[in-house]
């Protein structure tokens, strides 16, 4: 029997790798969901655009949902603050090899982070 963490691995693979196959210019995955999901994106994208001759596609993770806030946080038992908690995400996704994240822009709402730029909002570019 798949354990959990094997489970969300397995399926996040499954459905990165499928979209990679299907052309798909970018995906994105919640960095919720650890180290292990996020660096099983990043392979089932890179192997599953290889077998189909296709470049793979953009890998971002989500941080935090904009309309979260350290109150929010705390209610889904998260102990530290909004901006402590982003950066964490981040610096696990960059660790995952990702090509960005979306995180928190103030009052604006999320932007692209990638390659230690910002692309802005919805503007991201095909590498």
């Amino acid at each position: 029997m798949m354990g959990r963490r094997e489970f969300l691995r397995h399926t996040v693979a499954g459905a990165v790798g499928a979209a990679a196959r299907l052309g798909v210019w970018m995906v994105n995955v919640h960095a919720s969901g650890g180290l292990d999901m996020m660096r099983a994106a990043r392979e089932a994208a890179d192997e599953e655009a290889a077998k189909v001759l296709q470049s793979p596609p953009l890998v971002i993770a989500v941080t935090v949902l904009t309309s979260m806030s350290d109150t929010t946080l705390t209610e889904v038992g998260v102990a530290e603050n909004l901006g402590d908690h982003v950066v964490r995400l981040a610096s696990l996704a960059q660790t995952a090899a990702l090509d960005g994240v979306v995180a928190l822009g103030g009052e604006e709402g999320g932007e692209l982070v990638g390659q230690g730029h910002v692309r802005g909002q919805g503007t991201g570019s095909r590498r």
